[in-house]
């Protein structure tokens, strides 16, 4: 898909199909990839995260966009990250999908803040299924330099 293309569904009013999503996301998905589900999610949301590059502001905006949920910062140090992954769409998978994987998730953010950082950076997410929502932990190496991908270049 083009850049202009992408541009264009970030700035689209239009509502996301929640029941598709999650109908693709927690049956046909993990049907399809059985065992691997978990590592090839993770990757296919950092290899997405290229593809739409934000500023450290904008990360939770694109998540509401994407559909995955209302994303709080909680904790910002120099090595660590944490999130809290929120809302209706995350409570309704959790709860009728006991298996929900959000690692998809943990791999968009994770690139993401790398992109914005220039810092090594992996993620883990944690399942709250009483609370009906998810922990992003962000582990960040200030001594791994990666390449920046602004908001504004785009070097694909």
């Amino acid at each position: 898909m083009a850049d202009t293309q992408y541009t264009e569904l970030m700035t689209s009013e239009l509502e996301t199909p929640y029941f598709g999503q999650q109908m693709l996301r927690d049956v046909l998905i993990p049907n399809l990839l059985g065992a691997k589900t978990s590592g090839i999610m993770y990757f296919a949301g950092r290899d997405l995260a290229p593809r739409v590059p934000v500023t450290d502001e904008q990360i939770p905006d694109l998540f509401a966009k994407l559909g995955l949920g209302t994303l709080t910062l909680n904790k910002n140090k120099v090595k660590l990250r944490t999130y809290t992954l929120s809302g209706e769409v995350v409570a309704t998978r959790i709860k009728n999908f006991p298996e929900a994987d959000f690692q998809f998730e943990a791999g968009l953010i994770a690139q993401l803040v790398q992109q914005v950082l220039g810092m090594t950076t992996e993620a883990a997410s944690n399942v709250d299924k009483r609370g009906g929502s998810v922990e992003l932990t962000l582990s960040i190496d200030p001594s791994e330099e990666q390449t920046i991908i602004s908001a504004t270049r785009r070097d694909r």
